[in-house]
């Protein structure tokens, strides 16, 4: 029953949080297995990039996982921000006023999801409109464009302004991922946190007598009620055949 407040838009959403924490735990395992699968920089036969493409997918799948249930669980907002906020992996040399999450949106938004139209991560438009990417390349696949790994091609539509290349590093993005997956045990901890405050309000919450019932039938109907408040509904079927045992009248 475990409750959680998602803000969207100008609005806030209250829902019972279980499914999603169901759909994070399955997400976070998944993709976690399946990013350490992928090998970088063996895309020769493409002009873009398409391995980094799949690899920032899948890491903002996993931040986002992790983020979102930790939000769900109470951690301490300042640790997420400690993340997010800080200027350690990816710094200013991007952008000015930029920051390791800002920065690490920026790249997702402009080079996979969103390359047509970058907009959002004014830090990294230099006062542009915005930013558009053709494609990302593999600088030992296709020749040096300058230092990094990869080379993002960046368009602003602007007469004024040429191409600009940005020289990304795979250890920068692993590093800021690592900084999320480090999260986890503060997120484990938070989860403890509720479930023991939950369990402590259960025992301390006195349950009704047989006597405080009319008949049998009733107190077992209480019982299943408290039972499902514990426990959930997924076994609630045993109550009924107590409860038909008391309804049979005996013939001689």
């Amino acid at each position: 029953e475990k409750k959680h407040t998602q803000k969207n838009n100008n609005t806030k959403i209250t829902y019972i949080a279980w499914d999603r924490i169901c759909a994070i735990m399955d997400r976070l395992e998944d993709t976690m297995n399946y990013i350490n699968q992928i090998e970088l920089g063996k895309c020769i036969n493409n002009r873009s990039a398409f391995d980094f493409y799949e690899f920032i997918n899948c890491t903002s799948v996993i931040i986002d996982c992790i983020k979102t249930i930790g939000q769900i669980f109470g951690v301490d907002i300042q640790l997420l921000d400690c993340i997010t906020k800080s200027q350690e992996i990816f710094g200013q040399k991007y952008g000015e006023n930029g920051t390791d999450g800002l920065f690490f949106e920026y790249i997702r938004s402009l080079c996979v999801v969103h390359p047509l139209f970058t907009n959002r991560q004014k830090p990294y438009l230099n006062n542009n409109k915005f930013h558009c990417c053709p494609f990302v390349v593999w600088n030992e696949v296709r020749g040096r464009y300058g230092e990094g790994d990869l080379t993002a091609f960046v368009y602003t539509s602007e007469k004024s302004s040429g191409t600009k290349m940005i020289p990304l590093y795979v250890e920068e993005f692993e590093k800021y991922l690592e900084k999320w997956v480090n999260l986890i045990p503060k997120v484990i901890d938070a989860k403890n946190t509720y479930a023991d405050d939950m369990y402590d309000k259960f025992r301390k919450s006195a349950l009704k007598e047989l006597s405080d019932f009319s008949d049998e039938i009733e107190y077992i109907l209480y019982l299943k009620d408290e039972y499902c408040k514990r426990f959930g509904d997924e076994y609630e079927y045993i109550f009924t055949g107590f409860i038909r045992a008391f309804e049979i009248e005996l013939t001689d």
